[in-house]
């Protein structure tokens, strides 16, 4: 199956029933087709059948890792623990000075790759032995490697669900090649961990932005709380000073650690949360239940808003 972490650029769930209704026409045009002995014409539809079914698995994909993505944003300690594991408030910096640089690298004029000197160390002879060098330092870093340990091609949390969105990239300059001799090969670096085989769609890309909405939207709620309920001893400046004072919590020294069970909630234990609400939620009444936020209650994309005009085009 092909992977993918990227959601559409347009924050919203995509309405796929125009998909599905498309796909019991052309499953019925198949069969007539097959029975009038028409054989082009049900091989031709069979593979407009392939990329609708494409099409609506990743629109799908999107739809299931919007609702994940948004679980988490309003649940805070799931939040909490998303943030940490994928490096906390001083990561989503280090992100948006890194989104910048890329932007303005991207605006930036194309440099011409620098010439290769000194002139008699890139000789074809030179080169040759600096490949059978390389080969040799990336065939003994692989015999001492095990071959179960394996590593992720990007950050994630340790369930694997999340990670934060991908950096734009765009046209570099032409990589420099390195003529390494008997000397200068100690300097090769070469990873031996491979990595690990993707599966499924991938986690959901989130981005710093949302997790700073959720934050301002957290912490409104628990102001207006705050302001309903007169605490004797806290006047309204004691807690704006402590929202204004808050940190974010300290890890270990060790990275390696994950956070105990005080600062972090286990996926059985969310699924439990998950759970209890669902039920809770049944055992509503009637009359309140419309009150409940739900996802239904959004209004989904069309497909002409997420679709090209050709790929709309050659589905219907």
């Amino acid at each position: 199956m092909k992977t993918t972490s990227l959601t559409f650029p347009t924050h919203g769930f995509i309405d796929t029933a125009p998909l599905a209704a498309r796909y019991d026409v052309l499953a019925k045009a198949v069969l007539a087709f097959v029975t009038a002995g028409r054989l082009g014409h049900a091989l031709r539809t069979s593979r407009k059948i392939l990329r609708l079914i494409r099409t609506l698995t990743k629109l799908e994909a999107h739809n299931a890792q919007l609702k994940r993505k948004m679980d988490m944003l309003s649940h805070k300690p799931w939040r909490d623990c998303v943030l940490r594991e994928l490096g906390g408030l001083r990561k989503l910096k280090l992100w948006e000075a890194a989104y910048a640089r890329s932007l303005r690298r991207a605006a930036a004029p194309k440099q011409a790759p620098k010439p290769q000197e000194p002139a008699w160390l890139y000789t074809a002879e030179r080169m040759a032995e600096s490949e059978q060098l390389k080969a040799r330092a990336r065939k003994c870093a692989r015999a001492g490697h095990h071959p179960l340990i394996m590593r992720d091609h990007y950050k994630m949390d340790f369930a694997g669900e999340f990670r934060l969105a991908p950096l734009p990239r765009g046209e570099r300059a032409a990589r420099q090649m390195k003529v390494y001799t008997q000397e200068s090969i100690v300097d090769y670096d070469y990873n031996p961990v491979p990595f690990a085989k993707k599966d499924g769609f991938g986690p959901a890309s989130v981005w710093p932005v949302e997790f700073y909405a959720a934050i301002a939207i957290e912490a409104r709620i628990l102001g207006e709380r705050e302001d309903e309920i007169d605490l004797p001893g806290h006047s309204r400046a004691h807690r704006e000073l402590g929202r204004s004072s808050f940190r974010e919590p300290e890890l270990p020294s060790s990275s390696n650690v994950r956070p105990s069970a005080s600062h972090c909630i286990s996926p059985s234990e969310i699924q439990t949360v998950r759970n209890d609400k669902a039920e809770s939620y049944e055992l509503q009444d009637e009359d309140t239940r419309h009150q409940r936020p739900s996802y239904k209650a959004l209004q989904p994309l069309p497909l002409k808003a997420v679709l090209s005009p050709k790929a709309y085009r050659d589905l219907f």
